[in-house]
């Protein structure tokens, strides 16, 4: 007979329910939570065909362990965990979780998530780490400027070395005010060693991987992105196609579509928002500060063509003057939908077309929606592989 157990996993204890094929109740326990005591409570039974629990904080470390003792171990989503959770229970109970979660196990309705390795979550952790470390020496810098500006001191930059000397002779012979401003310089100093080590840690990890150096081949990739790119995707097989990668960090369109009813949103913002972050700021350098040809065969970019993706990237939309003033030619409609760009004609009756995209914060949603899209300049942002003529004198 296959029996089948869920854990309800918690920081201090995990509770065990099994269940036949039948759906009986087997055995219930409660145990530590840790990987030698859940085995331990799993092999008083026969072996179980399917052990089921949800991501968390316990998830990476209960999987990795577990399985390396050969159980058969699945993780599923919490957020779908949930909604099958509540209807099979009128109270939620952590008994009542481990049944249900049993029960999952035992009818297959659940769809199993990929847990990252125990390396790939140490590297997150450093980059989570570092960026923790920089707010905090943003929060003391600000704190510091914010002290001296009281007694008519206007700092410089943080990274200016005047910084440091400037505040100490604002606040030298000030009661009260001097010992404030050297314990926050004391403490910016000790974040500032830390971000240090950090950083050495990260050269010396990405000197270390060929795909990091690999990806730090593309122009606007550093150090960080490449490191926090390879953690996320931890496991390149595991995606049957490479676009899949942008649906795993949310870089795609969110869609909601019912009977007539279809709309495409901004993107999902699914996966690590930090990853996400990383990947935007190396595609602004990549269209504002790169010199070189965008595609393979294709020009190097003229200093006003970069101009022109730097007032692209701040202008939400183009108007038709400043249409007139890059390219040289007005935009003859401004309601058309992506597909005027085939050359096909659509009237704007509809109202997903006349209805702004949610979250357009940038110009490429305008142009996605077809206004000015007959625009040299906006025809670029749509095809980036495809240099930008510009007309617009330096």
């Amino acid at each position: 007979m296959d029996y089948f157990a869920g854990l309800d996993v918690s920081m201090a204890e995990t509770h065990i329910c099994i269940v036949a094929r039948s759906g009986a109740v087997i055995h219930k326990a409660k145990v530590a939570s840790t990987p030698a005591d859940i085995a331990a409570e799993l092999a008083k039974l026969p072996s179980c065909r399917r052990i089921l629990f949800e991501t968390g904080r316990m998830a990476p470390m209960l999987f990795h362990g577990l399985s390396q003792l050969g159980l058969p171990v699945v993780c599923v989503e919490s957020r779908q965990a949930y909604q099958a959770l509540k209807s099979l229970a009128t109270h939620k109970t952590d008994r009542n979780d481990a049944r249900g979660l049993a029960h999952l196990a035992r009818t297959g309705f659940f769809k199993p998530v990929y847990v990252k390795s125990l390396p790939a979550h140490a590297i997150r952790s450093l980059i989570i780490a570092r960026k923790k470390l920089v707010g905090q020496r943003v929060t003391l810098e600000n704190q510091i400027r914010g002290l001296a500006v009281v007694f008519g001191v206007r700092l410089p930059r943080a990274l200016n070395p005047a910084f440091i000397k400037q505040a100490l002779q604002a606040s030298d012979g000030i009661p009260g005010l001097s010992v404030a401003m050297r314990g926050l310089i004391a403490a910016r100093a000790a974040v500032l060693a830390a971000i240090v080590a950090i950083d050495a840690d990260i050269r010396r990890m990405v000197r270390a991987s060929d795909a990091c150096r690999r990806l730090m081949s593309i122009p606007g990739v550093g150090q960080l992105t490449a490191l926090a790119f390879t953690a996320a995707v931890d496991d390149p097989r595991r995606f049957r196609r490479s676009r899949d990668i942008g649906a795993y960090l949310g870089l795609v369109p969110r869609r909601y579509q019912s009977g007539e009813i279809d709309y495409t949103g901004s993107i999902s913002k699914c996966g690590d928002r930090r990853i996400r972050t990383l990947l935007y700021e190396a595609a602004n350098v990549l269209l504002t500060r790169y010199k070189g040809p965008l595609s393979r065969n294709g020009p190097s970019r003229s200093p006003s063509d970069r101009q022109c993706a730097r007032r692209r990237l701040r202008s939400p939309v183009v108007s038709p003057s400043s249409c007139i003033r890059c390219c040289g030619t007005a935009p003859s409609s401004y309601r058309h939908s992506r597909r005027a760009l085939a050359g096909e004609e659509v009237e704007p009756s509809s109202r997903a077309e006349r209805r702004p995209r949610e979250g357009a914060d940038d110009g490429a949603d305008s142009v996605a929606r077809g206004q000015f899209a007959d625009c040299d300049f906006n025809r670029a942002a749509l095809h980036p592989a495809d240099p930008i003529k510009c007309l617009m004198s330096t």
